[in-house]
């Protein structure tokens, strides 16, 4: 799993950035925010991305780089095949542009 070591990005603002600004200033630097570590789950999940720090809601917290399904159907899929290989399903399902994606 990738994760990007961090750095701190200066923004100027008075009044700070707003999240959007904060999460292209993180993105198009290619870094991830403080407040977050990478720790193995256990050896069938591996690793994952856990927050260090509490968050508020809109807070940016991390780019997603993994594959955008935006069919049910397909995630339905996918989920059965992973029960079927003994993995369990690890999907993260969220709304995007008002679609609902996994």
């Amino acid at each position: 799993m990738e994760f990007r070591a961090n750095k701190r990005i200066k923004l100027s603002s008075q009044k700070g950035p707003s999240p959007l600004d904060l999460a292209r200033t993180y993105c198009q630097n290619y870094v991830d925010p403080p407040g977050f570590e990478v720790k193995t789950v256990n050896d069938v999940i591996g690793e994952g991305v856990f927050a260090t720090e509490p968050f508020k809601k809109g807070d940016f917290l991390l780019e997603y780089k993994g594959d955008l399904i935006t069919r049910a159907k397909h995630a339905r899929q996918l989920e059965k095949e992973y029960e079927k290989e003994g993995q369990g399903s690890f999907i993260y399902f969220f709304k995007y542009s008002d679609k609902s994606c996994w």
